[in-house]
């Protein structure tokens, strides 16, 4: 019954989404303003069929109703109700039901929201493309992925999954289900891939206003400021997400990382890379022509890359330990990609001449040139991304053998463009003077030789990697002191000035952690008795005590014991973990980490015989500056924020640029 009910309600969500699209369709051929509030009825009730859906899904997850696909392969009795919840996103189906949910849930908001006399001529074209993206996704949904599957026994005996009955099939009862992967059972997973799928979704309103101002020749700052927020929030929500990501690979995969250059992971990297370059465009549009180019590109770019990172994860093309398996969807993705990029650079290049700048090259030192130069740089790492998550599909059809790049490939060449692009943002905020600029590099040099002496080593990339942090931070700090000194800002002005000081703090901050955990961490892999100690950076390891317990949540658990030790300071005492989960048979590595702001001590047991006191292999390592990661990734966050609460005069609506891009 319920199976009928979901698949009713699917189809539901299908039809009044394509009908949205053909009202809207009309609307635009007749050139009026008709259909306005049945667009918005369609839209809204495509919302409540897909929401009943989902909590339809949880309904049978949470009740355990094994005889369903969904319940049977990612749910057991074993799990408690949080876990449930969480193997929604778990899973392919369940995942793209979950998007389509947050996606008709938007375009409502778009819908039903405020549309003033400068947006409403955007809003047929703008809610047929939203309409458009919803119906692709739920009849995704309702005819390929169906969550609502059900176990049927067939007369042979065999298993098969189906929404309807197969002839003769009977429905079949397991007692128990598979349960979740038990690295999908940690807290960051119920919070990561939400946050990600928000930050994704978010940008499909910015880029379908900027696609319908193409259509109607108005380049005037209409579309940008009208999805200033969605822009803002998408790149909060899309960097909580990567940053929760980050957390939850540190914290439960027991190899001492964050980031792997997986090319799921690099999928996700490339659109929030393109939407911080879209955040920069925000205070310049109005009053350079040539942002106005790079506005469009990033916008474009971010919607194309992220269907492309949705087609990587979601169909098993690349391998990666975020991708799902492998599934029919591909074919549909791919049209899905080609339609949305035949619609945007077709659309871009059609009104190329238009946008072109007619107005002189500012100097480099202006706001001008300093956020094109930005948008040149994030596109080159953009790109370098791109080359090394396709090498594997290219390599493939080239030559047969598929290639994968290396974390080399993606550090050696982003590192370049990194250290260039947090100059020129150091010379940016500086002001033109010279023993203010001398004083930044000074200070830059002396803390990175300081941080080399109390580390105890400096090498090559940590020299320029830890000057360029210090001087960028150095500079920053100077040149927030000179201008509060000076300044008679209006109070909106010095908000915006804020958030931006808070938010590219929080990139040095975060530069900081990944320079120190990558250029000067020490870590040794060995297997030690009780009583046996090693040592790791300046710190003297001791292994102690070993057992195995019952733990709380019936896992069993096994403890090891070891003290970290430096002359003249503190025990660190940290207890790594090996967890059983009886649902999947497997287990699990649980590192312990100690944090402070100098750095973390991590401890994580790679290998284990199964007896109490037994052969254990296990990670030992010190990671420098890595508590700044996580500091700047809040301050990141905190920054972009602040815009939102910012007078912003650039992107007023009363601010008008004529069809052929001069003001």
């Amino acid at each position: 019954m319920i199976a009928n009910i979901g698949y009713f309600l699917l189809v539901l969500g299908v039809v009044c989404s394509a009908l949205a699209a053909l009202l809207c369709s009309a609307a635009l051929l007749k050139k009026g303003s008709s259909f306005l509030l049945e667009t918005r009825l369609l839209s809204g009730i495509t919302t409540l069929s897909l929401s009943t859906a989902f909590i339809l899904i949880l309904v049978l997850l949470v009740g355990a109703h094994f005889d369903y696909e969904i319940v049977y392969d990612n749910t057991s009795l074993q799990m408690n109700t949080l876990q449930k919840i969480t193997a929604v996103w778990g899973n392919k189906n369940g995942s793209l039901l979950f998007w389509s949910l947050l996606l008709s849930l938007v375009v409502s908001i778009t819908a039903w929201g405020k549309w003033s006399a400068g947006k409403q001529p955007y809003f047929h074209g703008v809610m047929l493309l939203l309409d458009l993206f919803t119906l692709f996704f739920a009849a995704l949904v309702t005819f390929q992925t169906n969550p609502f599957a059900r176990l049927w026994q067939l007369a042979s005996g065999d298993v098969a999954a189906s929404v309807f009955a197969p002839a003769g099939a009977v429905v079949f009862y397991p007692a128990d289900g598979q349960g979740l992967n038990p690295l999908l059972k940690h807290v960051g997973m119920v919070i990561h891939p939400p946050l990600l799928y928000l930050g994704f979704i978010m940008f499909f309103v910015p880029f379908t206003f900027a696609i319908v101002s193409l259509w109607r020749r108005d380049y005037s700052p209409t579309w940008l400021s009208s999805t200033r927020t969605w822009i803002i929030l998408a790149w909060v929500f899309l960097t909580a997400g990567i940053l929760l990501g980050c957390w939850w690979a540190y914290d439960i995969l027991g190899w001492g990382g964050y980031w792997s250059w997986d090319p799921v992971e690099v999928a996700g990297l490339m659109p929030w890379l393109s939407g911080l370059a879209l955040l920069h465009c925000l205070e310049v549009y109005a009053g350079s022509e040539r942002v106005r180019r790079w506005s469009y590109v990033q916008i474009i770019a971010s919607m194309l890359l992220i269907i492309f990172g949705i087609y990587l994860s979601r169909t098993g093309a690349v391998s990666s330990v975020h991708a799902y398996s492998q599934s029919n969807i591909g074919p549909a993705f791919m049209g899905f990609f080609i339609f949305l990029l035949l619609v945007s650079i077709g659309s871009l290049l059609a009104r190329w001449k238009d946008i072109k700048p007619h107005t002189p090259r500012q100097p480099f030192l202006t706001r001008e040139g300093l956020t094109v130069t930005l948008q040149a740089g994030v596109s080159l790492l953009v790109l370098i991304c791109l080359v090394g998550v396709t090498l594997p599909l290219t390599s493939r059809v080239i030559s047969g053998q598929t290639t994968e790049p290396s974390q080399v490939f993606y550090e050696w060449n982003a590192a370049p463009v990194l250290m260039v692009i947090f100059v020129i943002t150091a010379l940016g905020f500086l002001p033109n003077k010279k023993k203010l600029r001398t004083l930044s590099v000074l200070i830059g040099f002396a803390l990175t030789v300081l941080a080399g002496i109390l580390y105890g080593k400096l090498n090559v990339p940590a020299l320029f990697g830890l000057w360029t942090v210090f001087f960028t931070l150095t500079a920053l700090l100077l040149a927030a002191g000179y201008r509060l000194r000076r300044s008679t800002s209006a109070r909106g002005l010095w908000v915006a000035r804020l958030a931006s000081l808070t938010l590219h703090i929080g990139f040095v901050l975060l530069a900081l952690g990944v320079v120190g955990s990558r250029t000067l961490p020490d870590s040794v892999v060995v297997s030690l008795d009780a009583g046996q100690s090693t040592t790791v950076a300046k710190w003297q390891v001791s292994k102690g005590i070993s057992e195995v317990e019952a733990a709380a949540d019936e896992q069993v658990l096994y403890a090891e014991q070891y003290t970290f030790q430096r002359e003249g300071g503190s025990a660190i005492i940290l207890h790594p973990q090996v967890l059983w989960y009886a649902d999947t048979r497997s287990s699990v590595s649980s590192p312990a980490i100690r944090s402070d702001l100098a750095g973390d001590t991590y401890a994580a047991i790679l290998e284990w015989d199964g007896t109490p006191n037994g052969a254990t292999t296990v990670l030992l390592s010190y990671f420098p500056f890595m508590t700044w990661l996580w500091i700047g990734g809040v301050l990141l966050m905190v920054g972009a924020l602040g815009y939102l609460f910012a007078a912003r005069p650039d992107l007023d609506h009363s601010q008008t640029v004529d069809s052929s891009g001069g003001s």
